[in-house]
């Protein structure tokens, strides 16, 4: 699972990226109830269910969190080992290959990025300093810009919440400049601050958004609102030698990634160009009317951000359904299965994070393998790489899915399913204090805010097999829906749920290890997983994704 807090991941990596929308929890519920019915079947049900047992839970826990695999980290040989290995399970228990050439790897390039030479930032004939005024954007493209200056505000494009400060102004052949994140983004309480599938705060929102537009280049000033990072320490991620587990990584064919240079600034170099900067600010963040302003200056930028790429994998596997017609619809079943690797001698093991979702996707490889009964629909089993540099795997196989998108009815996420939750008090993440004893047979089901019926689907498997589900993190400060895989399927409008059993003092550690792992508990888990894939994948109907 990714960085606890919204800004974290880049933060760490030395970069401000603006924190994502919650969308607003008011819904409609259209159409027909999901219905658990099932379709006739010569076998009685769960046949495979005895085959998921604590002891091979912890074989496969063990090996994945080994000093052999080195954490995983993504671009090192240890994780396409591990893919290696998991591809091996699925073959073993029958599970189809679904990947490229008759494999079960779907291969693509992921980057590192470096800075070349030549990158340049000048307004009227006045240097900014690349590391101490400004640092490019780790995603951004190779270019060479220039153009009039003109403020928008923070640039935002959101329907939702009807505020829109690009609405019917032409930015062709300039050069746009923005206040990262939103309006209001100190305020958790804010209706700015809801979870929103499309990411509308996002820097990398914004420049799309302002390319569309006619823009050539997009600059983004630290707010001083929220926690930033220095541009120094932004620009150190580009340094050789760097951290390799702390390096920012992008996907190569992502089509998200800018098509215009795009730079970051500081707050103290915003309001050099921007003289009343603040108080601009602070009469958008209280009006919510936007403030568009022709700055009067025009801007050379040269960015060079070189792009150094390296072969990774997801890896799926099929269990086809049995019915003729319904096996052309997909339950996928998803973890993702690398980690910070290692640094410097030492290891981080990623033994809950997220060894643990990944055995659980193994075990379900027998379970709904080695002949037993296949649902009416079919299963896809995924383990995705790069979820630790934001989700990279699973964005990349929903943007090119090797099953149909819009015959996929629903996507379970299993991230960290293998402890117990525990934290102290935090008021502004609206937590209380927890103790690994109170959630001893406890999991956080997240995101059923967008289907009623995905926690109908869960509540009734888990009458069966008796854990606390706790139904609590779809809409917090702590933002945990946008946070693992789930997300990108989110965003296809598919109803999908992250299975967790929260956070606790080895998240991100060296401390993450195997024999910490409450392995009845997560038996239990992958269990009710099972139940539930089981149940979709007979229902007379599908989960209906709920929308404002």
């Amino acid at each position: 699972m990714r960085f606890k807090y919204k800004n974290d991941f880049l933060k760490s990596k030395g970069f401000s990226e603006s924190r994502p929308f919650k969308i607003v929890t008011i819904f409609v519920l259209a159409g027909l109830l999901f219905s658990t019915s099932v379709l006739p079947q010569s076998q009685s049900l769960h046949a495979g269910l005895p085959s998921i047992r604590a002891d091979e839970l912890r074989e496969k826990v063990t090996y994945l969190a080994s000093k052999e695999l080195k954490g995983r980290g993504d671009g090192s040989p240890e994780l396409r080992i591990a893919a290696e290995y998991i591809a091996g399970v699925f073959r073993k228990n029958g599970v189809k290959p679904a990947g490229d050439s008759g494999t079960y790897f779907q291969n693509f390039k992921m980057f590192t990025p470096r800075l070349g030479a030549g990158n340049r930032f000048r307004i009227d004939g006045s240097e900014y300093m690349l590391g101490s005024d400004y640092v490019p954007h780790y995603l951004s493209p190779k270019d060479n810009v220039e153009g009039p200056l003109v403020f928008l505000g923070y640039g935002l494009s959101n329907s939702l919440l009807g505020f829109d400060e690009l609405s019917g102004i032409n930015l062709r052949g300039k050069i746009a400049v923005v206040i990262d994140s939103h309006p209001r983004g100190e305020d958790f309480s804010s209706e700015f601050s809801r979870v929103d599938p499309s990411d509308a705060a996002s820097m990398l929102t914004k420049a799309r958004n302002v390319a569309r537009a006619g823009a050539v280049g997009l600059v983004v000033i630290q707010n001083p609102r929220i926690p930033n990072v220095s541009i120094a320490d932004s620009a150190a991620v580009f340094r050789p030698g760097y951290p390799r587990k702390d390096v920012p990584m992008g996907d190569v064919q992502d089509a998200r990634n800018p098509r215009i240079p795009v730079v970051l600034i500081s707050d103290s170099s915003g309001r050099r160009l921007i003289p009343g900067l603040r108080d601009i600010q602070r009469r958008i963040d209280e009006s919510l009317q936007p403030q568009f302003l022709d700055l009067g200056k025009r801007a050379v930028l040269n960015v060079n951000v070189e792009r150094v790429p390296f072969a990774t994998q997801n890896v799926v596997g099929l269990i086809e359904g049995r019915d003729p017609r319904l096996r052309r619809q997909f339950v996928i079943v998803g973890a993702h299965y690398d980690h910070d690797g290692e640094h410097a001698g030492q290891i981080w093991p990623g033994a809950d994070d997220n060894a643990s979702g990944t055995a659980g996707v193994m075990e379900l490889a027998e379970a709904f393998g080695n002949g037993y009964m296949a649902p009416a629909r079919s299963i896809l089993l995924c383990a995705f790489a790069g979820e630790e540099k934001g989700e990279i795997g699973s964005q990349h196989y929903s943007d090119n899915p090797v099953v149909p998108i819009d015959r996929t009815v629903a996507m379970l996420q299993m991230d960290m399913i293998g402890r117990n939750e525990e934290h102290g008090a935090n008021r502004e993440l609206m937590l209380d204090r927890e103790t690994a004893a109170q959630n001893s047979n406890a999991v956080n089901v997240i995101g059923t805010m967008f289907s009623a019926d995905l926690r109908r689907v869960m509540e009734m498997a888990n009458g069966q097999v008796g854990l606390d589900l706790k139904f609590r993190y779809d809409d917090t400060p702590e933002n945990l829906l946008r946070r693992s895989d789930q997300w990108a399927f989110l965003q296809k409008r598919i109803p999908s749920l992250f299975i967790h059993t929260g956070d606790h003092p080895d998240y991100h550690q060296p401390t993450d290890t195997a024999d910490k792992i409450n392995y009845p508990k997560m038996e239990k888990i992958v269990k009710l997983v099972f139940i539930a894939v089981e149940s979709l994948g007979n229902a007379s109907t599908v989960p209906e994704f709920l929308s404002k």
